[in-house]
């Protein structure tokens, strides 16, 4: 298994990494792998109907490993090739952190033989494959972040930049996972920073202004346009891929003409300190904002 390929995968899959604590909720298939071997894993599936990635995740979850939790960000890819009737497959299976909140993992569906806690610290050396325990490993970082936010913000919970969008629009794709960044012009380079906790709004300016969660920043980055991979714009709107769709939409923002050469500034809050929030990447015309 190995992360972040970007060759177009044949099959697509969403597999969520659950955390209580020290712990993560981990399973044994009834099927074994490729040679017979029983395989320690994580909860993952096919997504159904008009599911988001986000939202099958959470599905598979709750089936395979018999808990429910509340969404805090997607962890990244793990694409891999597997043999059906000796034809190879190519694969990618994208990955959520979730907090633990209710549920047993005894109660895990037929096609799962044992669904158990483990350590964190363990699953990151037992887990059978590679891409999972990669996984694991970003959600034992980014749950220590958001744990020390957490704290920073009860004990001073005024000292909090705003990130505001305009559009009501945005606060149904941000809730349910599908916005996970914000591409936008000019250099937030100054105003935005790694590690910074950020309060994310909805509302127009001099208008009231409806409050989503608060997230870490992950980081800022500047990029031109047309460097943006289809899947760093997919992160601004789930409904593009290419660099001229984002540009037209740029352009529809600002009234004014947007070239491929600009660069924007990328901010990055890939955690959630009190809510669902991931990581965005962004152009590099003037700036752009991730969530």
């Amino acid at each position: 298994m190995s992360t972040e390929a970007d060759s177009p995968p044949q099959e697509f899959s969403a597999g969520g990494v659950v955390v209580d604590g020290d712990r993560v909720v981990v399973i044994v298939p009834v099927k074994r792998g490729p040679e017979g071997l029983r395989v320690i894993g994580l909860p993952k599936g096919h997504l159904e109907g008009d599911e988001t990635p986000a939202e099958a995740a959470e599905r598979e979850v709750a089936e395979e490993a018999g808990v429910r939790g509340e969404l805090l960000g997607e962890l990244g890819d793990v694409d891999y090739d597997y043999a059906r009737r000796g034809r190879p497959i190519a694969k990618r299976v994208r990955f959520f952190l979730f907090a633990y909140r209710a549920g047993d993992p005894a109660d895990h569906d037929h096609e799962i033989e044992q669904a158990y806690w483990m350590p964190l610290g363990q699953a990151a050396e037992a887990l059978t494959y590679d891409g999972e325990r990669e996984m694991v490993r970003r959600a034992m970082s980014r749950t220590a972040d958001t744990v020390g936010w957490r704290h920073a913000l009860a004990e001073d919970p005024l000292i909090v930049r705003v990130l505001n969008f305009y559009s009501s629009v945005f606060g149904d794709q941000l809730r349910r996972g599908r916005k996970t960044a914000t591409i936008r012009l000019g250099d937030k380079s100054h105003k935005y920073h790694k590690n910074e906790c950020v309060l994310v709004t909805i509302g127009y300016q001099h208008s009231p202004r409806e409050k989503i969660f608060h997230a870490v920043i992950d980081g800022v980055e500047v990029k031109r346009i047309c460097d943006l991979s289809p899947r760093e714009i997919e992160h601004d709107n789930p409904e593009f891929r290419r660099a001229d769709e984002m540009i037209h939409f740029l352009e529809q923002i600002y009234g004014r003409k947007v070239s491929r050469e600009d660069s924007s500034r990328s901010v990055a809050p890939a955690q959630p300190a009190c809510g669902r929030l991931k990581r965005t990447r962004a152009p590099a015309v003037e700036s752009a904002i991730q969530i």
